[in-house]
């Protein structure tokens, strides 16, 4: 069932509760908002009223008002939509790390990789990142301080011995 809110000149206007993305990608958001503004640009609605039912400032509907009458449903998108971040590690970047990784870091874990990076590639990335990068290659690492090379579980130069021990009951007769 459909809702509906109706304004004071007698013109209903639907309701979309859902945030699904539409075919066009323009989420049911953009197509609400972008709805309002228009009546409010064909004079069935006013601004305030449309500022009301969009839950924002007289100012902000203002200011989309005028980027929907330029640019239509496009302008209501961010600016960045679609673009790289300038943040975003370089292709070349990632598979430099991921060549050092597979040849001649191939036995260190993620945190050993992340400094020898850092200190002689002068690559300034941190741990996880570098994680990330390596799992998203299929490149599993051991935890920090852990082997391939199972314990055999004998005594050792250096080891604790426990010698002799006390030699009374402490729990009773049991």
């Amino acid at each position: 069932m459909q809702d509906y809110f109706v304004t004071k000149r007698k013109v209903a206007i639907p309701l979309f509760r859902t945030r699904m993305k539409s075919s066009d990608s323009n989420t049911k958001d953009h197509l609400h908002r972008w709805y309002v503004l228009q009546m409010a640009i064909d004079g069935h609605i006013t601004l305030l009223e449309a500022s009301k039912r969009l839950g924002i400032s007289y100012r902000q509907a203002k200011r989309l008002k005028n980027v929907v009458g330029r640019s239509g449903l496009a302008g209501l998108q961010h600016g960045n939509r679609g673009k790289r971040s300038k943040r975003a590690i370089s292709d070349h970047e990632r598979m430099r790390i991921l060549h050092l990784a597979r040849t001649q870091y191939s036995a260190m874990n993620d945190t050993r990789l992340a400094e020898r990076l850092r200190r002689e590639h002068g690559i300034q990335l941190s741990r996880e990142t570098i994680r990330r990068i390596l799992r998203a290659a299929g490149i599993k690492r051991n935890a920090a301080g852990s082997s391939d090379l199972p314990y055999n579980g004998s005594a050792s130069s250096g080891m604790m011995v426990l010698w002799g021990g006390i030699g009374k009951n402490w729990f009773g007769n049991a």
